[in-house]
């Protein structure tokens, strides 16, 4: 395990009547096994309701599992609230962007910034403005008040401010105008030849394969298919069976 930097072991969750440790009917993860390197970037994929942002919400520490085990870094998480997750080195980008609407856009990136996983070039104001220079056109505006897609690229931003080792994206592009979602994987590239450690879900299959060293297929709370690019391109039943609507 200490080659990788993600590694989830037979994970189980769900919600409900259920609670830690106690299997029940609203289980959705059965026995999930993960893992990924430095400076990989992996995908999550599959259909609406198969159990992806379940997946994200336990990997970040914002839904505690019913059994297995979550190790990030050789560091045992499984079970510890989400602020450990963060000092771990996680950057959540959530579904639906979630910044603060009351707070400025140099507020947001400055609110949960830290230094404690900076490597030679931390990211800091002036590195996420020059990744995002909307944002620093933006610097002084209230977030609520931004086009959804300028909130999601400072949902990016406001991850890369907490320096991850590893940067989670949950639905990258969802609902994004063609030429915004063209920036964030613009951006999602740029992060990637930088050795950004990442894992993207979206439903845009293409760049997908494009930016991703390997992917994992969920079907009903279970991995269904793994594999590479060149794999995932080889067997289109794969995409018919499980990512086709």
């Amino acid at each position: 395990m200490p080659d990788n930097l993600l590694e989830v072991r037979d994970l189980q969750a769900g919600y409900g009547s259920g609670s830690a440790g106690a299997l029940g009917s609203s289980q959705v993860l059965f026995d999930m096994q993960l893992s990924m390197r430095t400076g990989e970037v992996i995908t999550l994929l599959g259909r609406n309701g198969m159990g992806k942002s379940t997946f994200v919400k336990c990997i970040s520490g914002l839904l505690a599992p019913m059994a297995g085990e979550i190790h990030l870094g050789g560091k045992a998480l499984h079970g510890q609230p989400a602020y450990v997750f963060g000092r771990s080195g996680l950057g959540l980008v959530p579904e639906g962007r979630q910044v603060f609407p009351t707070l400025t856009v140099r507020e947001n990136l400055v609110a949960t910034a830290h230094t404690r996983h900076a490597g030679a070039t931390p990211w800091t104001l002036e590195r996420v403005y020059g990744l995002f220079p909307r944002l620093r056109e933006r610097a002084g505006q209230l977030a609520g008040k931004m086009s959804g897609g300028e909130q999601q690229m400072l949902a990016v931003g406001r991850a890369l401010m907490t320096n991850p080792r590893l940067l989670v994206l949950d639905e990258a592009t969802e609902g994004l105008a063609p030429l915004i979602r063209a920036e964030i994987w613009r951006c999602l590239r740029t992060l990637r030849a930088e050795g950004m450690s990442m894992i993207v879900i979206d439903k845009n299959l293409k760049p997908l394969l494009g930016l991703a060293n390997h992917h994992y297929v969920m079907e009903k709370g279970r991995i269904a298919w793994s594999g590479t690019s060149e794999q995932l391109q080889s067997t289109p039943e794969v995409v018919a069976r499980y990512l086709s609507i």
